[in-house]
Parts: structure tokens; sequence; C-alpha cells
């Protein structure tokens, strides 16, 4: 294929991305399977020195919906550029130094992943709210927006001004919404941008959202620093979470982007990077903008923890509670840095709820050391297959029982769960058997008929002789960490 036939690919599957992102609330694809696209078109781009007119490098967001009135901005939303190594934020903050002569005080704040919104106040009371549309035309969602609780209705200021920030769902908020929802949000940042652009507001205030401010748009009141507008923001009572910082250097951002990154696991609310701005109002107008972006700002991008892939097929695990959990076999996929083969699907009540199929593609989120997760389908497979729900145990094959979105294994000598109940007595927060593993257990129950805590706590050398892996050293380190752990506190013997 030569390169304007891939760029014209690349602008159609770009395009329809777009509009089913910002349209339709339904995106198929991560943020990061989009943007490496886009950069490869970016690169193509520059290589061929000309764009085509519909390339999606010339738009900001997407066009406004039919369904709501639209308004025009006063003051333009641009998107921002962003960058996804310390080279390339490098190279960023040596653009900014030929364009001043020197690399002037940067502030520091979170990305957060929600839905952009631009807010009219005028004599101290909102006027109309909007999406960011297209940067220059948004959608009016002022009722949707008034339902936001902790959003001041009224601010000190009486004068017109714009306020922008991120329509947040909060992950607690999230989670408590698909306890009891007949569909489940697929996450945080669809959960957001569906309530706001729900004709009915009744939708959007059930969903909780917050709102987080982090710019002024068009003001009649001067603001020489974004340090300055910050501290207007939290002054008339708008949320501003996230740390902020004014830093001198580039390794200082860098330094924050990396405190970042190792806080972000633990936050209540999506963020995917930080962004770097330049502090001073007055240089930002010398440094400009593009079509797209203004020049003096960037995001920082982090390692995507959401991506999308195929189910191929779904294995049933018994755990030792006797409940059978659904793992999802998928064809492997790179998140974070990590390659990503299984997932779980929590439960068959789960499955029904997110009306997953083997075939589908959908999106897996992975979180820290968290066991990776299904979140939903991205794209319906037409010849999919349902996921049939099991009648017998996977192992034993005893009856399984059904109470309310779990299935259970009713049998009593069932393997896996005599397995994991024994690696659970010896575990870290238990009794504490120093070398004792689920493996140790299998092992023990296959071969020496160990089968509860009574039979583990009295074997002996002469049980351990002769099996896999166990020589003396290891027989007299097993049996020693068993005699240790029998002088333990009732709290450990009972957990």
């Amino acid at each position: 294929m030569d390169k304007l036939a891939r760029m014209k690919e690349l602008i159609a599957t770009l395009n329809e991305w777009a509009r089913l992102y910002y349209e339709e609330d339904a995106p198929v694809v991560s943020d990061a399977e989009y943007d490496r696209l886009y950069d490869e078109l970016r690169a193509l781009e520059r290589e061929e020195g000309y764009s085509l007119p519909t390339s999606p490098t010339h738009r900001v967001g997407g066009a406004p919906k039919g369904k709501f009135e639209q308004s025009k901005h006063l003051l333009r939303l641009y998107s921002l550029d962003k960058c996804q190594s310390k080279e390339e934020f490098y190279e960023w903050c040596n653009r900014i130094v030929k364009a001043v002569g020197y690399l002037p005080k940067l502030t520091c704040e979170y990305k957060f992943d929600g839905l952009t919104l631009n807010i009219l106040y005028e004599n101290g009371k909102i006027v109309k709210a909007s999406t960011r549309g297209n940067g220059i035309v948004g959608e009016v969602v002022t009722a949707q927006v008034n339902t936001i609780k902790k959003l001041p209705k009224t601010i000190d200021y009486k004068g017109k001004i714009e306020i922008q920030g991120e329509g947040i769902l909060r992950l607690s908020r999230l989670n408590e919404y698909n306890l009891t929802a007949s569909e489940p949000l697929k996450n945080a940042r669809n959960g957001a941008a569906g309530a706001i652009r729900n004709l009915n507001p009744e939708v959007t205030a059930q969903r909780g959202l917050s709102f987080f401010a982090y710019n002024i748009g068009y003001s009649d009141k001067t603001f020489e620093t974004q340090t300055e507008m910050r501290e207007f923001l939290k002054k008339e009572g708008f949320e501003t979470e996230g740390d902020f910082e004014v830093v001198d250097n580039a390794q200082a951002a860098m330094k924050y982007a990396d405190k970042t990154g190792e806080k972000r696991e633990n936050l209540d609310y999506l963020i995917d990077g930080v962004v770097f701005k330049v502090n001073d109002v007055r240089l930002r107008e010398e440094i400009g903008f593009t079509e797209k972006f203004p020049k003096w700002a960037v995001a920082y991008k982090f390692k995507a923890d959401e991506m999308t892939t195929t189910l191929q097929d779904v294995e049933w695990q018994v755990s030792r509670s006797a409940k059978l959990n659904p793992i999802a076999i998928l064809e492997p996929v790179d998140i974070g840095g990590v390659t990503v083969s299984r997932a779980t699907l929590n439960n068959y009540g789960d499955i029904l709820k997110k009306k997953v199929k083997i075939g589908d593609k959908v999106f897996v989120r992975r979180s820290n050391d968290v066991i990776p997760e299904i979140m939903g389908v991205a794209i319906e497979n037409p010849n999919a297959k349902s996921i049939e729900k099991p009648t017998e145990c996977p192992v034993c094959h005893a009856p399984v029982k059904e109470v309310g979105a779990f299935l259970y294994c009713t049998g009593d000598n069932c393997a896996p769960q005599i397995i994991s109940k024994l690696d659970h007595f010896a575990s870290k927060d238990a009794m504490d058997i120093d070398g004792f593993s689920e493996k140790t257990a299998e092992l023990l129950y296959n071969e020496t008929h160990v089968e509860d805590a009574v039979d583990l706590m009295n074997i002996t050398a002469t049980d351990l002789l002769g099996l896999e892996g166990f020589g003396d050293k290891k027989i007299d380190n097993l049996l020693g960490a068993i005699e240790k752990s029998k002088h333990t506190t009732l709290d450990r013997f009972i957990f």
C-alpha cells in the first residue's frame, strides 16, 4: 500500500472512531489504540509534507449532536498536544526555549479523563453550560450540568467569565451505580459523557457527577498566570482536584509526572496523564497556537491501562468458597507494558449484565497488580457465541447451585476448594507458613491426602519423603515453618 492510500485509510478509520467517541458516546477502541493510529498519520503527514482536508489532525473534538441546542463559545477551546516519553517532553521544552529564549516557569496538574465542559457565569450566576464540541461550537447542557451538586450555582465575581473543567464520574460512584444498574457502565469516562449528553437531566442526576475546574476561558477579569486562575477557582468554591505545582525546570516537571503516576492507582477518578503549561499568560500570547493546539501547553500521557481485544473463550474455576469464577481467555494484548491474556468476568450475573459473548471485541482494564477485568463490549461480533452457564462443577461434576449472580459447586470433596483452603490457611495473613504455596497444597493433596488444616499441621517427614522437589533441607524447612506457625494469634488462626 502506498503512503497516500495508507493516509486515506487511517483518516477514514480515525474519523469513524472519533464520531463514535465524541458524537455517540460509544467508543469502540481505547484511547491508546486511537493515539497509535493518530501518531502514525501525523508521522506520514510530516514525511510527505502535506495533509488531506478531512484529516483529524485539523480537528478539535467532534461535531455537536443535532439533538442539543448549539452555542458558540466566547473563546475557542483547543485540544492539547501530547507527548508519551521524557524525550518528547524535553523536545517540547526546547521549542519553548527557541520561542522565548529561555524555559519559563511551568505549571503541573492532572489530566482528567472525563468530558470537557465550558460554563458561562454572568452577574455571579450560571447562564449556560456547554460541551467542548468542535472547540468553536458546543452543545448546550445547562440543565444537565445543574444537577452536579458541588458545582457552585452562584459565585462572588459578578463579571462575565467562562469556567472550564471536566465532568467526572468518581470511581466509587461508578461502582455504586453498577451494583444496581440493569446495564453496567463500561468505564467512568463513558459514564460521565453519557450522563451529560442525555436529554433527560434526571438520568444525569442519578449518576452523581462531579465537576473539576482547571481553566478560565473568556473573562473580563485579567489573569496574569495559571496560578492566579487556580487560586480564583478555589476561592469561588470550585473543586480543583489533584496536586498543583509550579516548577522551574524540565527535570522537576518530570519528577512531578513520575510522582503522579505512582499516585494514579489510588485516586477516586480517572487521569490519563499530566498537563504542563507555561504559567505566564503574557508569554503564552508570544508562543502562540497551531490550528489545533496551544504551543505553550502539552499533555504527558501515561501508559494505557485499558485496551480492546477479542474474547476467545471462557474457563470456569472453583474457589475455596465453592464459587465458580468465569475467567476470560483473550487474544493477548499489551496493557501498560504487560501482556494480558486472561481476565476476570466476575460472575455469571456480570456476564449477563455486560452482554459479553465469545468472539466479541471487548474492553479490558488493568489497574496496578489487580487482576485484569472485562469492562464491556467494544464491538459486537454477529457470529459471537453466548457464554453457557455451567450446570455442573467443571472439576468434580457435582451439580451447580445458583444464588443471585453467583454459581456454586455443591460437592463436598471438590479438589480446587480443598487446595485453595489449604493455601489460604497457610498464607502470610493467616498462619504464615513460610515456603508453603498453592503448588505445595496441590502436591500434598494429591500425594499425601492432606485435606484440611488438621492434616497439614500433623504432617511428618515420612509423609514428605520422596515427594517431587522435597529433599532433606526442604522437608526440614517446611516442618520448621509449620511448627513455628502453631504459636500464633486468634485473629491469624481464624483469618
